[in-house]
Order: C-alpha cells, then sequence, then structure tokens
C-alpha cells in the first residue's frame, strides 16, 4: 500500500476523531435553556467540515457576511440576530494564510460580542502558532 491510498484513511479519521471530540465539547457547553439560541458560525477556513458539524448537531449553520474593504481589512455581519445566543464560532488556522484565519476570527468573535451575544466560544481545530 502506498503512502498515497493510506493518507485519505488516516485524514479521515482523525477528521471523524475531532468532529466527535468537538461534538462532545459544544453538547457539554449548551445550556438547556438557550439551546433554541444556539448560533454555530464559521469562518472562511474550512466550511466542509464546519458544516458536517452543524449537520450532527442537527442545527444550521448561520450565515455571516464576510468580505474586505479596499484596504484589506476584513468586514463581518451575522445574517441574523444573534443577541443573548450561545456562539460558537469556528475557524481552523492551516492553510495558506494563518495570520488571515486568526485575524477573521478575531473579528467575528469581536463583531459576536459587539451584537451582545450571551457567550462566545472560539472553535479552532487547528490552532497556528500552537
Amino acid at each position: 500500500m502506498t503512502k498515497e491510498s493510506q493518507q485519505p484513511q488516516i485524514r479521515e479519521g482523525f477528521f471523524n476523531s475531532l468532529l466527535d471530540e468537538l461534538l462532545d465539547r459544544i453538547a457539554s457547553e449548551m445550556n438547556p435553556e438557550t439551546r433554541k439560541k444556539l448560533i454555530f458560525v464559521a469562518g472562511s477556513g474550512h466550511a466542509d467540515l464546519a458544516q458536517a458539524i452543524a449537520t450532527d448537531l442537527e442545527i444550521g449553520l448561520t450565515s455571516v457576511e464576510l468580505s474586505k474593504f479596499a484596504n484589506g481589512e476584513i468586514y463581518c455581519r451575522y445574517g441574523e440576530n444573534i443577541r443573548g445566543g450561545d456562539v460558537f464560532v469556528f475557524q481552523t488556522h492551516g492553510g495558506a494564510s494563518i495570520n488571515d484565519a486568526l485575524i477573521e476570527q478575531s473579528i467575528m468573535i469581536d463583531a459576536a460580542k459587539r451584537a451582545s451575544a450571551k457567550r462566545i466560544t472560539a472553535v479552532a481545530p487547528f490552532y497556528g502558532y500552537a
């Protein structure tokens, strides 16, 4: 068996164990009274993994508008009211631009705080610089 044929199996197993770990953590953080206000948003880091987590939790992935101004600054606006909700901001910091991913998640957290989210949890399955 070549390394190429083994790599997808290793990667899939890694993501499955990572997904199970994240789901357990998120489920333990959820307060039954605020389950209706669980808001799961994702940055541009790994949309497929974020969608898989949202599907397993049986919740929708909340829309978020992320764009850049002409000078390169990041703009974030949530697609629905998040006031009083438990917000989970998902962003992986792997890929070509670790710094942009870190800043994007920070901007998303700041926007959630300014929108009066009750509690904000940063979810980073791969944290750059760690």
